[in-house]
């Protein structure tokens, strides 16, 4: 059977990290799990090891950085890895505070379509409003996200990669890591969504499989940048995206 590669990409959440790996130890299908975890704190080296110290069904490889790229370290290191396993069509991407029901892992890989990004967190937004906002604007709320509700909405035009599944192909794509501002690498869910919808003109989908979230102990990024990301997603808009 073939592997199924899921990116972790961690910041100052060593306390979630025990959770999150007893989540995917409890999958229906974890022996086939390679866990790849982005340590962005390379100051908490240890306190990652030790987390990762017991033993799991599956394979964990640990990387550190120093957060030089944020969040988007996360689709750098996809991009590395994927050109040496040019058959690797599908990766899945978590975030550090979330878990999951027991069968999410096989659920999601077998959603999984070609030139696709399928998520459990999925906007629609109108991006011909004048008075659009990043935050208040989607047809498809967060509730609606969080509770698999409005089902009649199922794609959208800005995906969250923390519960995702998405064809490898983006990652080959060169023009993908060619970011319009330096700030971009914390709102890499803005520029994904924004690539993939009108750049490769790819679906965004819901996968109505909805985490759940353990409680932020310290601000997220969308807490503190939630003006910045607003003003890129306007950016964007600006530069002709379309839906």
């Amino acid at each position: 059977m073939d592997k199924i590669h899921i990116i972790l990409c961690t910041y100052n959440r060593t306390y979630n990290i025990s959770k999150v790996l007893q989540s995917l130890q409890n999958q229906t299908i974890s022996s086939r799990i390679v866990l790849h975890i982005l340590n962005n704190n390379i100051n908490q080296k240890e306190e990652i090891k030790q987390q990762i110290s017991n033993k799991y069904n599956f394979k964990i490889i640990l990387i550190h950085y120093n957060n030089e790229n944020n969040i988007f370290e996360r689709f750098i290191y996809a991009k590395k890895f994927v050109s040496h396993i040019p058959l690797l069509k599908y990766l899945i991407f978590i975030d550090d505070d979330m878990t999951y029901e027991n069968t999410w892992v096989e659920e999601m890989y077998n959603l999984r379509r070609p030139q696709y990004f399928i998520t459990w967190y999925v906007k629609l937004y109108n991006l011909r409003d004048k008075n659009i906002d990043y935050s208040h604007s989607s047809l498809i709320t967060y509730k609606d996200s969080i509770h698999n509700t409005n089902k009649k909405l199922k794609y959208g035009n800005y995906g969250g990669p923390g519960g995702c599944i998405i064809d490898t192909d983006i990652f080959r794509d060169k023009k993908f890591y060619k970011l319009p501002i330096e700030h971009a690498k914390y709102m890499d869910d803005i520029w994904l969504s924004y690539y993939i919808s009108h750049v490769k003109k790819w679906k965004i989908m819901r996968s109505f499989l909805a985490p759940t979230l353990i409680p932020a102990k310290h601000h997220t990024l969308y807490d503190t940048k939630k003006d910045e990301k607003n003003a890129f997603f306007k950016f964007l808009i600006k530069k002709g995206w379309k839906y």
